[in-house]
Formats: structure tokens, sequence, C-alpha cells
């Protein structure tokens, strides 16, 4: 294989692959190349033998200015008649990233300085007979929304060759900020809704299955329910940065306060949102309660790990709803 002859900064987005993956085979070259599902934050970057450890150390310095975020991706849009994207929201952080790099290397503009105004896309495909691309759109958008992690820049580089490039290093971006509760409001159920679908999967996957997964997401994290639990007072979200990175779903059986749900996002895990979230429950429906109450799945140790730390202990354990490993029952007093 020849030498790589150019570079790329990319944030991959794997979330969407099974989404747009085909349509990107039959009509977007850079999946030809090699390239996953991903936004473009800076192309051309350097020739690959400009790319020095130095080069390096000021991208990563560019890129972890901008603090890690959640992306949905739930519509497409258009260049003309030429190219089919996926829209990501909030564009805004895309754009942080790219400004962010431009910055740290003036020399180096999107696209060569063609284009005036930076839009973050993410390219299903183009160039190719617009019926096709019309017809790709409407499977796509039955597919939708994509929800994806933000949290690192990859450097790639090949050339024109099929299958010749690859990713080099991955700049990861900042910490989230401090996470802050409040009850959640009706427009944070698809926020809500995204925090399910990006825990669950690297949760329970390796311990109960994907279909266990797919089930319990369709189950506890649909967008219907979720909204009547949010109307009926019963969930509080963890915010960091603007965005939804926490979840805790709760309800009262008499003087008991079973905690049904506690989820952080990967990127905020280890930023005391999960905490901050126990304590709100705690100090909000807790005040006057007897104990909490929660389960959890046989061998989610790291679960297990953080409510021993914050007092919980076994009680007993009974088969899973969903056919999955036992519920490990656990349970705070409140009252010394």
């Amino acid at each position: 294989m020849r030498a790589p002859t150019r570079s790329a900064l990319i944030v991959t987005v794997p979330e969407a692959d099974g989404v747009v993956g085909p349509h990107r085979a039959r009509f977007d070259r850079a999946a030809a190349w090699g390239v996953p599902a991903h936004v473009t934050v800076l192309f051309p970057f350097l020739p690959p033998e400009q790319v020095t450890p130095d080069v390096l150390g000021r991208l990563a310095d560019a890129v972890v200015a901008v603090p890690a975020f959640t992306a949905s991706f739930a519509e497409t849009a258009w260049f003309g008649e030429d190219v089919l994207f996926l829209a990501p929201r909030p564009a805004d952080r895309f754009v942080a990233l790219t400004s962010a790099v431009t910055t740290a290397f003036p020399g180096q503009q999107p696209y060569g300085g063609a284009h005036a105004e930076v839009v973050p896309h993410l390219t299903v495909g183009h160039d190719a007979p617009v019926t096709a691309l019309r017809a790709a759109e409407v499977e796509v958008r039955g597919a939708l929304p994509v929800t994806a992690e933000i949290a690192a820049v990859e450097l790639w580089q090949g050339g024109d060759e099929e299958a010749s490039w690859a990713a080099v290093d991955a700049l990861p971006l900042g910490r989230r900020g401090r996470a802050t509760v409040r009850p959640a409001r009706p427009d944070d159920v698809a926020a809500v809704v995204a925090v399910g679908h990006l825990t669950w999967p690297a949760t329970y996957t390796p311990i109960a299955g994907a279909e266990y997964v797919r089930r319990g997401l369709a189950e506890w994290w649909s967008p219907a329910g979720t909204a009547d639990a949010i109307a009926a007072g019963r969930v509080l979200v963890a915010e960091s940065d603007g965005q939804v990175v926490g979840v805790a779903t709760y309800s009262l059986d008499g003087e008991v306060v079973d905690l049904w749900k506690l989820y952080v996002v990967p990127s905020a895990q280890g930023t005391g949102a999960g905490a901050a979230l126990l304590d709100a429950v705690v100090s909000g429906p807790g005040v006057g309660a007897s104990e909490i109450r929660l389960a959890h799945l046989a061998g989610n140790e790291r679960a297990r790990a953080f409510y021993e730390r914050h007092g919980f202990t076994e009680t007993h354990r009974t088969a899973d709803a969903l056919g999955g490993p036992d519920s490990v029952w656990m349970r705070l007093p409140l009252r010394k």
C-alpha cells in the first residue's frame, strides 16, 4: 500500500453506521476509502509528513478546550441536490471544534477555504442520481434519531486508493463541567431517552445480551413512558454545559422511595453527576422516607460498588423481569 498523502480530522460516529452504512457504501466514496460514518472537523489537514509530535501536542491542546458532549442526528438535510447528510445537534459544538483547530493552525482552513460557512454534517451520499439519494433518505429517516457521545477527535490519513485510510491518533475532548440537578421538564423527553440509549448497550450487553438491551430500551425508555414519568414529577436530570448527562427516576411506596433508574452518560461518569443525582433523591423525595430501595443486575459490579460507597447494602435477589441475570436488591436506611 502506498504511503498516505492526506490527513483529516474527524469525529467518528459508530452509532450511525447501522443506519447510513449501506447507503454510504453505494453513494459516499469516503466509505470505499475505509473512512467510517463521521463528521468532519477539518479537511484537508497538514500533509502526513508534517504531522510531528509537536503538531499532535498543539492539536491535543486545541481539542481539549472543547468539553465532551452528546450529539443527536434526528434529521436529514441537503446541499443542493448533490449531497444528502444527517444534520447534528448541537451543531455549534462541532463548529467550536473546527474553530479551535483552525485557531491553532491558521494556515489550515476547512475544505481549503472553498466554503465561507462551516456546516457540520454526516454525509450519507453525494454525486448520485437524486432519485437514488431521495430513496436512501426515506430509509434513513425511518431509523432516526441516532444519539452519540462525542468524546474525541481522530486524526486519519490515507490517499485515493480503496481501504487506504486509517486512524492515526485520537485526541480527547475536555471533561464535562460540574453537573447540576433539577426536575425534568416536558421538553427533556428526548434527552432523557438518549441517556438510556447511550448507557444501556455498553452496560448490559456484556452481562445480559443484545436482545435484553433491545427489549429494555423499548419497554423502559420509550418516549411515551418517559413523558408520563416526567409529567408525574418522578424524574430528575443532571445537566452539564447545557446538556442532560444523567437521569434518576423514582416513585414512592408509602415511606419507601423506589429508585428505578440512575444513569450517567459515559463522558460524564466520574464527574460527580451520579452522586449529585443520588443526593438529590435523598434530599428531595427521601425527606421523611424510611429508606431508598433499588435493584441492579447481577454482574453489574460498577453499579454495586457505587451504591455500596453511598451506604446501600444488599437485601435479597429476585428473577429479572426480562429474563436477564438476577436483580440484586439493595437498601439505604434514611432514619437512624
